[in-house]
């Protein structure tokens, strides 16, 4: 079995479905799971050559976990010093990911105050329209 192959095998016991192409690029891929409307469900995977390390997780369901393709018991020093690494890397860029989303939300709901678009944003709140 192959190190995408390990991944998927890992997401579906938390009940989690990956249909696009696992990669082990460093990035955050976002992507829906069975039964969800939006795209809650992530993973941010490093390729360490004769190794993959990363974290997945699903904002709906609460979900944050750590990957590694080797059992922990059969790293070496360096590759457990490697797999910390990249733990803390994929931590980062997931928040890093989130904190940017959070301001270009902030952005969007100004800009709606300011045009004094209430309505909108209301609507954005799952609120019903102001007189119904």
């Amino acid at each position: 079995m192959n190190c995408a192959e390990l991944f998927a095998e890992q997401l579906a016991v938390f009940g989690i479905g990956c249909s696009q192409q696992i990669k082990a690029d460093g990035k955050l891929h976002r992507f829906k799971t069975l039964g969800d409307h939006q795209a809650n469900c992530w993973f941010v995977l490093h390729d360490h050559g004769a190794f993959w390390a990363g974290r997945f997780g699903c904002w709906k369901r609460g979900i944050n976990e750590k990957f590694c393709s080797i059992e922990h018991s059969k790293l070496d020093r360096e590759q457990h010093r490697v797999f910390r690494e990249s733990i803390q890397r994929s931590e980062q860029t997931r928040k890093d990911e989130e904190k940017a989303d959070h301001e270009k939300a902030r952005t969007f709901c100004a800009r709606r105050v300011r045009r004094g678009d209430r309505e909108s944003l209301r609507r954005l709140a799952g609120h019903p329209a102001a007189g119904h």
